[in-house]
């Protein structure tokens, strides 16, 4: 059974564009799965996805940084020798 959705955009700028998109990805879900999802679960997710992105993108940054320092560190001084 396909269900198909009728809905009404009320575009604000920069909310409409990212709500469409939200409202054409519950629309070809629908077509694959038996069952409803909510708009608000369907924000969450894409929040979460990006969360995720953002986490992941952090981290590499953070090894990056760490793989460089490990580079930077110099080497130590020799032992000055007690003018005689």
């Amino acid at each position: 059974m396909i269900h198909f959705f009728g809905f009404v955009f009320v575009s604000s700028a920069g909310f409409g564009f990212e709500f469409s998109s939200v409202v054409m990805f519950a629309a070809h879900q629908t077509l694959n799965t038996r069952h409803r999802i909510s708009i608000s679960k369907l924000l969450k997710m894409k929040k979460k996805k990006k969360n995720k992105k953002n986490k992941k993108n952090k981290k590499k940054k953070k090894n990056k940084k760490k793989k460089k320092n490990k580079k930077k560190k110099k080497q130590p001084n020799p032992p000055q020798h007690p003018p005689t």
